[in-house]
């Protein structure tokens, strides 16, 4: 297990990860990445893309600013999801924050399964697949919104490409869930 702040891919991480591979090839047959819901890391991220001004700065947030910086292509793309769905006002919603949270965190972890995929799985010898999936805090269930019966535990097979991670982000970005946190 490595737990790192916003499911974000260093190379420490990246580096664990090579060297279970490597060292445990007979046993080890999954990489899961799970984010979970109201991820600090992703807030942070979705704070620093809607406000600047919240992007951390100072000697202390050298090492928040990359964390944040390796989210904000998951909250990039969040946004571009969310809007042709909800239209161009939707950033004027009092739940256009959470809806991005929600949605960013999804993408996030997507986005590092599909890299873990590119950068790891496909490098190992063997029979080593990778899946992500979303722990809801509330509910206490895994999933990932839109692309499930809603209160299913399911964990999904990482997008491909580029075109994969937009069609997640919509997906998502469609959910009963994050339509509700619109409504809210």
């Amino acid at each position: 297990m490595v737990r790192v702040a916003g499911n974000v891919l260093g190379a420490e991480c990246l580096g664990s990860l090579a060297y279970a591979a490597e060292h445990m090839a007979d046993s080890l047959r999954i990489v899961v990445v799970l984010g979970h819901s109201g991820c600090g890391a992703v807030t942070a991220g979705v704070d620093a893309f809607l406000d600047t001004a919240a992007y951390p700065t100072g000697v202390f947030g050298a090492p928040l600013r990359a964390i944040v910086d390796r989210v904000l292509l998951s909250v990039w793309q969040a946004s571009q999801a969310l809007e042709p769905r909800a239209g161009a006002s939707v950033r004027e919603s009092a739940g256009y924050r959470a809806a991005l949270i929600e949605i960013s965190v999804a993408v996030n972890a997507g986005l590092t399964a599909m890299t873990l995929r590119e950068e790891l799985v496909e490098r190992v010898a063997g029979e080593l697949g990778a899946v992500f999936g979303i722990y809801d805090l509330a509910t206490h269930h895994v999933g990932v919104p839109g692309t499930g019966a809603v209160g299913e535990v399911a964990l999904r097979a990482p997008p491909s490409d580029a075109a994969g991670l937009e069609a997640l982000a919509a997906s998502v970005a469609g959910s009963p869930q994050v339509q509700a946190l619109l409504r809210d």
